[in-house]
C-alpha cells in the first residue's frame, strides 16, 4: 500500500477516489491481524481522519 498525501486526495477525481477505495477494501483481508497498517486504517476509520 502506498501513502497518499492530502493534496493528492484533494486533486483526485471522484472516479479515482472510488478506484482507490476498491483497492484499499480489497487489500484489507490480506493484512495480518494486529499489523501496523491495519491499526492505522482502523484508527482513521473510527476517528474519521483522512
Amino acid at each position: 500500500m502506498r501513502v497518499i498525501s492530502q493534496s493528492e486526495l484533494l486533486r483526485a477525481t471522484k472516479f479515482e477516489l472510488q478506484v482507490l477505495l476498491r483497492e484499499i477494501t480489497a487489500s484489507l483481508p490480506a493484512l495480518p491481524e494486529g499489523s501496523h497498517e491495519l491499526r492505522i486504517i482502523t484508527i482513521c476509520t473510527i476517528s474519521g481522519s483522512p
